[in-house]
């Protein structure tokens, strides 16, 4: 409760009650608190009691204060949307991430584990043809005094 404290114990009197006639009307009067004019007799004597107005001031506080923080918590509700979507968006942006990582470690994987053997031979063969190609053009070349260095076989010699 917002330091509101209930008020001091029951009165030890009931003017209202007291000065009704006689023990009938009080015995009626508790009897009959189902009948709509019964309860409204019953609060209005009720009413005049320091402790029922103190209980009232008390229940309008204590209204007040949980209107109050009704309002709050729906103005803090379009935050909490606002961040809910953040949240959501980034954690959809996060999941992506995680799986471009994920494919990308195993591409690495894959680039930076070693070649089997059978692999390693095909490409020493396949270089060593290419080379072989490349030394037979330039021969060719070198024989036919038609290379790209600048030097003719008259001028100069490789050796």
């Amino acid at each position: 409760t917002s330091g509101h404290e209930l008020p001091s114990p029951s009165p030890s009197s009931f003017p209202a009650i007291e000065q009704m006639n006689n023990r009938q009307e009080i015995k009626n009067l508790l009897e009959n608190m189902t009948q709509p004019d019964q309860m409204k007799a019953v609060t209005q004597i009720l009413s005049q009691t320091p402790l029922y107005r103190q209980m009232q001031e008390t229940l309008q506080l204590l209204t007040e204060s949980n209107a109050e923080a009704a309002n709050r918590n729906l103005q803090k509700e379009k935050d909490i949307n606002v961040l809910c979507a953040s949240i959501s968006e980034s954690k959809q942006s996060l999941k992506e991430k995680v799986e471009l990582l994920e494919e990308l470690q195993t591409k690495q994987g894959e680039l930076v584990k070693p070649m089997e053997r059978n692999e390693i031979l095909y490409e020493l063969k396949r270089a060593k043809k290419e080379k072989m190609e490349e030394s037979e053009e330039m021969a060719q070349r070198w024989l036919q005094n038609d290379t790209n260095d600048g030097y003719s076989g008259t001028e100069g010699s490789y050796w």
